[in-house]
């Protein structure tokens, strides 16, 4: 597919949306910008977000100085210094065409008209533009590109729980403040959409809508099958579009209090072998991430952004999540193979790839996580998603999206949206109504493994059997069963009700040598974990 580049555009973006509060610090939005820069929304919950925005040539919509004024705060509170989309990376698996949307072509300079069917309810808000056409023209003009709008995001809480009397159910709904932008670059339409809720929280977005690629099709490859490279859309088995990916990645600059000085710290739940009297032991480790590293997802992992300076009236330090969801990284590429980096600031950092500052052209987030020690830092947060083409995406596509979401994490001493009925709830409270509930623990087990034979030849597979009987005979065993050589895990097998407490079990191939065998049964609701006597396989030398 063939595009066109533009000249630059200088786009000056400027709206105000309400009455500012008091600032809270002296980088509150109301400090940093003034008049019609300055967006401040009173959501129907009694909170606001105050902040400021603009139109960036490559970024698109990025915006400043964002705040949020809990119920109980006196005036919006600083969360991120910035924010903004800083690359959409759209490389096809057919291996024939990369195109970088963002940064080779960019969001500020093909930004599209918004218009009333995209911001239903809403107030659209029109900039000047000023730039040179195809034709070598200058060309100025005011163009409708942002809609503004407080939406419905349904149930924000609910609860039946009672202090003693009858109360009613405490339920509300919930809200946003929903800003939007749309940048069309070739067969693709985007939407940059950040929704910031009521209750603190900010969800970051990009979708892609448009049209398929008309130019890609893996049928008209040669030495290539059709379907590992695309998907038949249209009638038959005749036309492949190509699967391809959109890699997005942001550029969030946090600064939670107007501080400066936010720690990076990295949570890990694991589970201990252990079971308590109803489930499964699992700890929670938590290190500072003290230097620029890239970092990977991985199951109960998360990672908090917090500043030790600004704390909430509980005396906690405020922070914010990152918390991902569906994410494809791209494997091929050094720069997008990790979901998350974070770097010392520097000006001059601004995208993870083909940077265009000259204090740092050219350079990649792999360059800049190069060891420093972290101070005020900047998240690189890379969401791709694989795009596998249906029929449905005949057309238009109808919109994916992909994104994450900001979580505050102690950011209020209670959520924003407590009612007042509820205002006293905050930490540990003793009423009529709470009683100690009793819990019936897991009743013991036995654990047996027996080999089909002791002794095997190299290359030669032994098979386990093993057994699971609870002390109560009532109790089923199902579970985890984690068989071990030593110290080392072999496998992680399961036994089910199905087995009737007996199952069999091939192990891996063992070098020649002595091999001292146990397994560990991970227990469940109604029956504890145990482990076998150790069992001695011997592996024999190939004769």
């Amino acid at each position: 597919m063939k595009r066109a580049l533009v000249a630059a555009v200088a786009l000056a973006l400027l709206v105000t949306l309400g009455p500012a509060g008091p600032p809270a610090s002296a980088e509150a939005a109301s400090d940093y910008c003034s008049g019609d820069s300055l967006v401040s929304r009173k959501l129907s919950a009694g909170t606001r977000w105050q902040l400021c925005w603009h139109i960036d040539d490559f970024k698109g919509l990025v915006l400043d100085k964002v705040g949020f004024q809990g119920t109980r705060d006196a005036a919006p509170i600083q969360v991120l210094d910035s924010i903004a989309p800083v690359q959409m990376q759209v490389p096809y698996d057919l291996g024939t065409a990369e195109f970088e949307d963002l940064i080779g072509y960019g969001f500020g300079r093909y930004a599209s008209d918004m218009t009333r069917a995209e911001c239903p309810g809403g107030q659209i808000v029109t900039t000047h533009r000023a730039y040179t056409d195809l034709a070598g023209r200058w060309v100025e003009k005011d163009q409708p590109v942002l809609c503004v709008r407080e939406m419905s995001k349904g149930l924000a809480y609910r609860s039946k729980w009672h202090t003693g009397t009858d109360q009613p159910l405490v339920t509300a709904q919930g809200t946003v403040l929903a800003l939007s932008f749309m940048s069309a670059v070739g067969n693709y339409e985007y939407e940059t959409s950040y929704q910031l809720a009521d209750s603190g929280q900010i969800d970051v977005g990009m979708g892609a809508t448009g049209e398929v690629n008309p130019s890609i099709w893996t049928d008209q490859a040669t030495e290539a099958a059709s379907l590992n490279y695309g998907w038949p859309i249209g009638t038959g088995e005749r036309d492949y579009s190509g699967s391809h990916y959109h890699s997005a990645v942001w550029r969030v600059d946090f600064g939670i209090g107007g501080k400066s000085d936010m720690k990076v710290e990295q949570s890990d739940t694991t589970w201990t072998g252990k079971r308590g009297g109803q489930s499964a032991v699992l700890v929670t480790r938590r290190k500072t991430i003290g230097k620029e590293s890239l970092l990977t997802i991985a199951d109960r992992r998360q990672w908090r952004v917090y500043s030790p300076s600004s704390r909430n009236a509980d005396g906690h330090p405020r922070g914010y999540d990152i918390v991902f969801g569906k994410n494809d990284t791209y494997p091929a590429h050094p720069s997008l193979r990790n979901a998350l980096a974070f770097t010392k600031r520097k000006t001059c950092e601004q995208l993870p790839m083909y940077n265009n500052d000259v204090s740092c052209a050219g350079e990649t987030t792999m360059d800049y996580a190069n060891g420093e020690t972290l101070t005020d830092p900047i998240a690189w947060v890379n969401v791709g998603f694989h795009h596998i083409v249906r029929d449905e995406d005949q057309s238009p596509m109808p919109v994916h999206w992909q994104g994450f979401t900001l979580y505050p994490h102690d950011f209020s001493a209670q959520s924003p949206l407590t009612p007042a009925a509820r205002a006293g709830r905050n930490g540990f409270v003793a009423t009529e109504n709470e009683q100690a509930r009793g819990v019936t623990p897991s009743q013991g087990s036995t654990t047996t493994l027996r080999l089909a034979r002791t002794t095997i030849g190299a290359g030669q597979r032994a098979t386990a059997v093993v057994g699971v009987r609870p002390r109560d005979a009532g109790q089923i065993a199902a579970g985890l069963l984690t068989v071990k050589d030593g110290g080392r895990t072999l496998l992680v097998s399961d036994i089910t009700k199905t087995d009737h407490g007996r199952t069999a079990i091939r192990l891996p191939v063992l070098p020649a040598g002595k091999h001292s065998l146990t397994v560990a049964y991970g227990g469940s609701a109604q029956v504890d974990t145990s482990t076998s006597a150790a069992v001695v396989l011997t592996v024999t030398e190939n004769p």
